[in-house]
C-alpha cells in the first residue's frame, strides 16, 4: 500500500481515538446542586405518578427495554382466547 494510504489509516484511527477520549472526559461533568434538586424532584414526581396509576415500571425485568411491558402492549386478536 502506498504511503498516503497508511497516512489516511493512521489519521482515521487518531480521529476515532481522540473523539473517544473526549467523550470519556466529558462523561463526568459536575452537576450543580440546583440541577440535582430538579432531577430529584422530577424523579419523585414520576415515581408518585407511577404509584398512583398502578403501572409497574421495573425495566430490569426485560433487558434492553426502557419500560416494563403492560397488558395493553399485546392486544388480543379476534378468535384468540383471552
Amino acid at each position: 500500500m502506498p504511503l498516503i494510504g497508511w497516512m489516511f489509516i493512521l489519521l482515521a484511527a487518531a480521529l476515532v481515538l481522540g473523539s473517544l477520549f473526549m467523550l470519556r472526559d466529558s462523561a463526568n461533568m459536575p452537576l450543580s446542586e440546583e440541577k440535582r434538586k430538579k432531577i430529584r424532584k422530577r424523579q419523585a414526581e414520576l415515581e408518585a405518578e407511577e404509584e398512583k396509576s398502578g403501572v409497574m415500571n421495573d425495566c430490569r425485568l426485560v433487558p434492553g427495554v426502557n419500560r416494563a411491558f403492560r397488558p395493553t402492549d399485546f392486544p388480543v386478536h379476534p378468535g384468540q382466547p383471552e
